[in-house]
């Protein structure tokens, strides 16, 4: 999960990175912005567990608002000219109601298709969901069986159990008997 966290995370930044750069602003502002989100994107969230599945696990993300939040008060404490930050976010606003989350979800994508992210865990299917002006961005892991792994004893099934039950009470009734 760290290293599906970290993708989302670096997709997302790569995203508001190329925001900034995008801008008309003085370099100590675009740095000072990036640096900012950066350090904030160490303790931000990426993702809530929607399921776990035995052999697999689909994690739920909420593509482009995990930094957007940062984002937004980020300019605000670093612009400090005020017609310029206004501008700055006017645009932010303008890239929101465009192709954002769409961008930010095909990025995470691109990155994550057919990605090893783990021991043996790999990505295995990705899909879509727009809901209420956002994108959940649905992936599914999967372990990859190795073949020079030893094989894993069976996990105890409502039979073996009651088997077991069984065969201690028949040894009992024997050492009675």
């Amino acid at each position: 999960m760290k290293k599906v966290a970290k993708t989302v995370k670096d997709a997302q930044i790569s995203q508001i990175n190329t925001f900034i750069f995008s801008q008309e602003l003085e370099y100590r502002y675009m740095r000072s912005l990036q640096d900012r989100l950066e350090n904030h994107i160490q303790t931000a969230s990426a993702y809530e567990v929607h399921k776990i599945k035995k052999g697999s696990l689909t994690a739920i993300f909420v593509v482009g608002l995990v930094l957007l939040a940062a984002t937004f008060d980020t300019i605000v404490t670093v612009v400090d000219d005020v017609d310029e930050r206004d501008r700055i976010l006017k645009n932010l606003k303008k890239s929101l109601k465009g192709d954002w989350a769409w961008n930010s979800a095909q990025e995470i994508v691109d990155r994550l298709t057919g990605a090893e992210v783990g021991n043996h865990v790999v990505v295995d299917k990705i899909r879509f969901r727009e809901k209420d002006k956002k994108i959940d961005l649905a992936i599914k892991l999967i372990t990859d069986v190795d073949p020079n792994d030893p094989p894993r004893k069976a996990e105890p099934t409502l039979e073996m159990i009651e088997n077991n039950i069984d065969q201690l009470l028949k040894k009992g009734r024997r050492n009675k008997g």
